[in-house]
């Protein structure tokens, strides 16, 4: 892999779903509460938005980022990030990315339960192929 295409920082080569979500957590984690730039949601239930024809299916995003007030005065402007989260440089969809954008997900209750549509999508870690290294949607 070409180090200057690579947008996975090495340490999150090579790691398990299981690890990337305790990665999230412990890396936010460490952030004053009143500091942290983005709250970390875990497996949110969503519903897509479907064309007429379309087949309805629930689905599950591996992580919701919703921004907190530091980022939003910072000028964040682009809403909430899904985050799918692949077994590192093994495989990739982005049909799914699209999918994730056109759906409603719905925080936990402890949360406020307010439903978001996410302004992005991400593939967490993206095998670079060609000139692509990551995937935003």
């Amino acid at each position: 892999m070409n180090d200057e295409l690579t947008f996975v920082p090495n340490i999150l080569i090579d790691k398990t779903e299981p690890e990337m979500h305790e990665f999230f957590e412990l890396f936010f984690s460490k952030m004053h509460p009143g500091k942290r730039p983005l709250r970390v949601f875990h497996e949110v239930p969503g519903l897509p938005h479907l064309d007429p024809y379309g087949e309805f299916k629930k689905v599950r995003c591996d992580l919701l980022l919703t921004p907190q007030m530091p980022l939003i005065n910072a000028g964040w402007g682009y809403g909430s990030i899904v985050v799918e989260i692949k077994q590192s440089l093994k495989s990739s969809s982005i049909s799914q990315l699209m999918d994730y954008r056109k759906t409603q997900f719905r925080l936990p209750a402890a949360a406020g339960g307010s439903v978001i549509t996410p302004g992005l999508a991400v593939i967490l870690p993206f095998e670079a192929r060609g000139a692509i290294s990551s995937c935003i949607v």
